[in-house]
């Protein structure tokens, strides 16, 4: 069983002269050095797309919140795609491969407390 503790290791490395430290450093960076050289480059660089508008979904909500009161809902522009109380209901009959995937919202009821971002 070997006596020596990460102290003792320290205490030599402390009494090395400045040129065998420096060696050692770059002994020890060796493998920080080719790991870095071995990371790939992101697969694909992607542009940032801006977001839809989606203001007449929005609008179509306030208009049948009373209507839709808890329940998921896709649209697409003004257009209800599907309705149900559950969301995914709702996602199997929805196309979500698409470029321009209906908005999936759910209708808030009058009870609910207010979403703080969780």
């Amino acid at each position: 069983m070997s006596t020596n503790t990460a102290e003792k290791v320290f205490k030599l490395i402390e009494e090395l002269p400045s040129l065998e430290r420096v060696k050692l450093d770059e002994l020890l960076a060796q493998p920080i050095i080719e790991t870095v050289k071995k990371k790939e480059p992101p697969a694909k660089i992607t542009r940032c797309e801006p977001l839809p508008d989606r203001s007449r979904e929005h609008a179509w909500v306030k208009e049948h919140k009373d209507d839709y009161a808890g329940q998921w809902v896709a649209l697409d522009g003004n257009h209800l795609v599907a309705a149900s109380f559950t969301a995914m209901e709702v996602v199997k009959v929805i196309d979500t491969k698409s470029p321009n995937p209906p908005l999936l919202i759910r209708v808030p009821s009058p009870g609910d407390l207010p979403y703080v971002g969780i």
